[in-house]
């Protein structure tokens, strides 16, 4: 008896491996460059090259991030034209990666995408971990109200305004809607799969089991990621 359980829970672990590997085989299919919006993210056509300008890429400690910490075109004469308004990104693909941007405002509520309203010239990006018709990534940052939040003045700013930041968060593919990964917002999400949505309601586990959930929903409803251009 002890030998069938270690067999089904080795099993139960390659399938579990195997379906995270199928959710995350298509980002290597992204194309590289920056998303100047949501509809080049879907359509995987970054309308800017990182060929035709200068990157200095910030430092970051953190595994899912990326930092621009300037960007200027190549190849132009005047130096005002150089210059590049970062804030309006909506993110990057590095190495067949693709990246949301994130910014925070007051009270350190988090945009996102073109909404990231970044305000100065360092643009922070974050991973997105699981590409499906939902989305997942994480934010783990730390800000200091003094130095990174729009709109508060920094004499009015302490130290004490630091805080780390760490929120998991999920995307719907179809509409671009970013939200808390929760109960809630999942289940927003989940309603146009009827029987999947029913099942997790009824769920007495269903926090514990929220992103086998995840899982499950974008095996039942997998998207097409739009081909290269030759």
């Amino acid at each position: 008896m002890r030998f069938l359980y270690l067999t089904i829970c080795t099993l139960l672990s390659i399938l579990s491996a195997q379906a995270q590997m199928d959710i995350h085989s298509n980002a290597t299919s992204y194309q590289d460059g920056i998303y100047a919006s949501y509809e080049e993210f879907l359509s995987n056509a970054p309308s800017i090259s990182f060929h035709d300008f200068d990157i200095k890429w910030g430092d970051s400690k953190y595994f899912n991030q990326l930092k621009i910490k300037k960007i200027k075109k190549r190849n132009v004469s005047k130096k005002k034209e150089r210059s590049v308004n970062t804030s309006s990104f909506w993110g990057i693909c590095v190495n067949g990666i693709p990246h949301i941007q994130y910014g925070f405002v007051r009270n350190y509520k988090i945009k996102f995408g073109n909404n990231a309203g970044s305000k100065d010239s360092q643009v922070n990006f974050t991973r997105i971990r699981i590409i499906g018709n939902i989305c997942h990534f994480n934010i783990e940052d730390f800000f200091s109200a003094k130095n990174s939040i729009a709109g508060l003045s920094s004499s009015r700013a302490t130290y004490d305004d630091a805080k780390m930041v760490r929120k998991q968060m999920i995307m719907k593919l179809a509409t671009g809607q970013v939200a808390d990964f929760n109960e809630h917002s999942f289940m927003a999400f989940i309603k146009d799969d009827s029987n999947l949505y029913s099942h997790f309601l009824k769920n007495d586990k269903k926090e514990a089991k929220i992103f086998l959930y995840l899982q499950k929903y974008n095996q039942r409803n997998p998207f097409t990621l739009a081909s290269k251009e030759d």
